[in-house]
């Protein structure tokens, strides 16, 4: 992949780094190209990226060479990782830090929950020799955060099918035929109502309410969820503290896992 400039928004650039990741996991050679963005690199280096490229992946310039510009930019926290096997308990608390940080403690609590949650599905569901990951990022110029929350796992949608016909059979009925088209509105379903779990014990409906519980506090933020699942990706709109829309964009580029970024507005 050769990279000609421009810049990188946090969500795109943790798919990037997910499907790079997967593609060397299944043994395609992978080469990085980022001679012609300085810029961009530096910023990459900055934010740890590198750190959780696979080191089979070959990237040009030499790491090393920008390393000097590592944490230098206040306004980003480095990429954390998420091993299923040895998870990092303390990312959930790091990323609220940086929210205290950047946004204050007002709305803190509710993003600790949102972002624990989040981190919770990774690190019991993910089903991925993968490590997951998650960062923060503000925007200064349009007053915005973008949280981002990514594993290369199952995927929600595929996790979820493979308890409804026993679990859930209402619900079965409902989404039995296996296309992207129901595997979005079921998602969207989650982050609505929730009493959907795949989890192994499940003695009461309360488990599956991890996603509504995020649902409902970006919410409160009137925030965009950006869901990217195998094939497509689906965006839930909330307004005046609903989900007031929702689009889905289908026949995307395979990339597995869940990739779930959270857009807040400051204002």
């Amino acid at each position: 992949m050769t990279f000609l400039g421009g810049s990188f928004l946090l969500d795109s650039l943790s798919r990037l780094l997910a499907l790079v990741n997967q593609l060397s996991y299944s043994g395609k050679s992978i080469s990085l190209d980022f001679s012609a963005c300085d810029k961009s690199f530096s910023y990459l280096c900055r934010i740890g990226f590198f750190e959780l490229i696979d080191p089979s992946v070959a990237v040009v310039p030499d790491v090393k060479d920008a390393s000097c510009y590592y944490g230098h930019n206040s306004k980003v926290m480095e990429f954390g990782v998420i091993n299923p096997e040895e998870p990092d308990e303390s990312i959930p608390v790091q990323l609220k830090q940086a929210f205290i940080e950047q946004a204050g403690k007002k709305h803190s609590n509710a993003a600790f929950t949102m972002i624990s949650e989040l981190f919770g599905n990774v690190r019991d569901h993910s089903k991925s020799p993968i490590d997951g990951f998650a960062a923060l990022q503000v925007y200064a110029k349009t007053n915005k955060i973008q949280t981002v929350i990514s594993d290369s796992g199952v995927g929600i949608a595929n996790s979820l099918r493979r308890v409804l016909k026993e679990r859930y059979p209402e619900i079965y009925q409902e989404f039995k035929t296996v296309n992207a088209a129901n595997d979005a509105l079921l998602i969207k379903r989650v982050f609505e109502q929730g009493r959907i779990s795949s989890a192994k014990h499940n003695p009461d409906e309360s488990r599956g309410l991890g996603l509504k519980r995020s649902g409902d506090i970006a919410a409160k933020f009137n925030a965009k969820i950006h869901i990217r699942q195998e094939s497509f990706a689906l965006t839930l709109i909330y307004s005046e503290g609903k989900l007031a829309d929702h689009e889905v964009s289908y026949g995307l580029q395979k990339l597995c896992g869940s990739h779930i970024c959270f857009d807040f507005s400051l204002d």
